[in-house]
């Protein structure tokens, strides 16, 4: 299944359903209208899955110098453990090493152990715990860390 997905960098007409996506997958989601502004800054990089003409996942991630926080994964429910998200991470390194990022950031709630079992096996490092970052409900979240130049 995952040579039939296809990732690219989204584009405009992506943020209904990226809004979609975040509505269906997190309890504090972003809207259209902050997508599409999130999308025109410089600093960001957004990249998408496509399964049959259909986005099911995407990889948003602000970029500061050499350093890149990833805000949001999120692959629909019917498609994950099929390497989706994987096949984001890919080309998301490929992207970020081409700004010069060096380091990746994210944040992963201490509860998602799919999450963490993924990061973890593309590298990415445990590094500190913010208490009670999560609202919706309220949970500590671990920060994860990835040096892309050994990735």
């Amino acid at each position: 299944m995952a040579d039939e997905i296809t990732v690219r960098r989204a584009v405009e007409d992506d943020i209904k359903a990226l809004a979609a996506l975040e509505k269906e997958c997190f309890s504090e989601n972003w809207s259209e209208k902050g997508i599409a502004d999130s999308m025109e800054l410089v600093y960001t990089e957004f990249v998408v899955a496509v399964f049959e003409e259909r986005v099911v996942g995407y990889i948003s991630v602000y970029c500061s110098v050499d350093e890149g926080e990833i805000m949001n994964v999120t692959v629909t429910e019917s498609m994950r453990r099929k390497g989706v998200a994987v096949k984001m991470f890919d080309m998301l390194f490929d992207i970020l090493k081409e700004r010069g990022i060096q380091k990746v950031f994210l944040d992963v709630r201490v509860s998602n152990e799919p999450a963490m079992s993924l990061y973890e096996k593309l590298g990415f490092e445990r590094v500190g715990k913010r208490p009670a970052f999560y609202r919706k409900p309220r949970e500590d979240a671990y920060i994860y860390r990835l040096d892309i130049r050994r990735n």
